[in-house]
């Protein structure tokens, strides 16, 4: 579910508003063969893997257009908590495993970027920067470069290069012990791109 504001502040000043929120529910079954106590064929109830998860954010963000440059600032933020719980089956209980694993976590994210696309005669160039904050794996920051050149009336060449990262969701972040093994580790790496365009 999501709604959007368009506004135009000025003649070179638009602004742009998205509330949004997600609600998603999952839940994963897992029966087995052979693992009951005598190990015959009869199907047996391994585990069970439920959650319901919510996210409430918003985004907005000022365009600014004047002469060669099209300045954007923005903002992200959003607020997410997880209900889950893991059910044991008998043979995982019978190796130690709690019958029942619950965990309830929430994580609050926000971040600030600013990007320009600076356009003269056959170049266009888009330098930016984006910081983001994360209350489970902390803070980083992610610049970013593009430059794209007009060979001809039919042919578009393009290069960026981009630090960024991923982090884990919180169904896995905190799953339930010990049976699902949580990773709290964000994933960074840097990203180049290079592309040839011939259009009509």
């Amino acid at each position: 579910m999501a709604a959007s504001l368009d506004a135009t502040l000025t003649s070179d000043l638009d602004f742009n508003l998205t509330v949004h929120r997600v609600e998603q529910s999952f839940s994963l079954k897992t029966d087995t063969l052979g693992l009951g106590m005598f190990f015959d064929s009869s199907p047996e109830f391994f585990s069970e893997n439920t959650y319901d998860e919510r996210t409430t954010g918003a985004k907005g963000r000022l365009v600014w257009t004047k002469g060669r440059h099209t300045a954007i600032l923005g903002i992200d933020g959003d607020r997410g908590t997880l209900d889950q719980t893991l059910r044991s089956g008998p043979f995982l209980q019978m190796i130690g495993v709690s019958p029942t694993s619950a965990v309830q976590p929430d994580v609050t994210r926000w971040a600030i970027y600013a990007n320009d696309t600076i356009a003269f005669d056959r170049w266009t160039i888009t330098p930016g920067i984006r910081y983001d904050h994360n209350s489970i794996v902390g803070a980083f920051v992610s610049p970013s470069l593009g430059v794209a050149c007009r060979l001809g009336e039919h042919s578009l060449a393009r290069a960026s290069v981009a630090r960024g990262f991923t982090q884990p969701p919180l169904s896995l972040s905190h799953a339930p012990q010990p049976v699902l093994s949580p990773n709290t580790q964000r994933t960074s790496s840097m990203l180049f791109n290079g592309f040839f365009y011939l259009y009509p």
